[in-house]
């Protein structure tokens, strides 16, 4: 009985997976959103806070990006942003330090690509952005969330 159930599980995990590769309609953006996968993107250029820009997203009826994937990520880094500033993304660890988290999916990072020597939590960092530092490749890093950055929205 336990064996069938873990087969059935393992089939239904399967699907899941499928289901969210091929989607069963056809994934349309509003103008200015751009796609990828079965996500729909933009970018704020607007000086807020982490709740703030988070707060903006809700009103489209969006979150702020959860980059789950090394493709969604150069997506995001070569397609999206064109330019040297610096965006906030759905992430932190604000309840436990270290432990970062996709705020609106509560699920930890599979995915990574933390800046050198990053995150360090200066000065309590809890929330995380893309950024471009000084001769480095545009990447993660942790910032305080009081702090006005651009950022990014997705929605499916």
């Amino acid at each position: 009985m336990m064996e069938r159930l873990q087969v059935e599980i393992s089939e239904l995990k399967e699907n899941i997976s499928l289901s969210k590769d091929t989607p069963s309609t056809r994934v349309t953006c509003p103008a200015g959103w751009s796609m990828f996968g079965t996500s729909c993107y933009t970018i704020f250029h607007q000086q807020l806070s982490w709740m703030n820009a988070s707060m903006k997203c809700l009103t489209y009826g969006s979150k702020l990006v959860e980059i789950e994937t090394k493709a969604e990520n150069d997506f995001l880094k070569s397609s999206l942003i064109k330019d040297e500033a610096n965006y906030w993304t759905g992430g932190k660890d604000d309840v436990t330090e270290g432990q970062w988290v996709w705020v609106s999916s509560g699920t930890t990072f599979d995915f990574l690509d933390w800046n050198t020597g990053e995150p360090n939590d200066v000065g309590g960092e809890d929330c995380m952005e893309i950024s471009k530092h000084r001769n480095r490749k545009k990447s993660w890093n942790d910032k305080s969330c009081k702090s006005s950055l651009n950022l990014i929205c997705e929605k499916f």
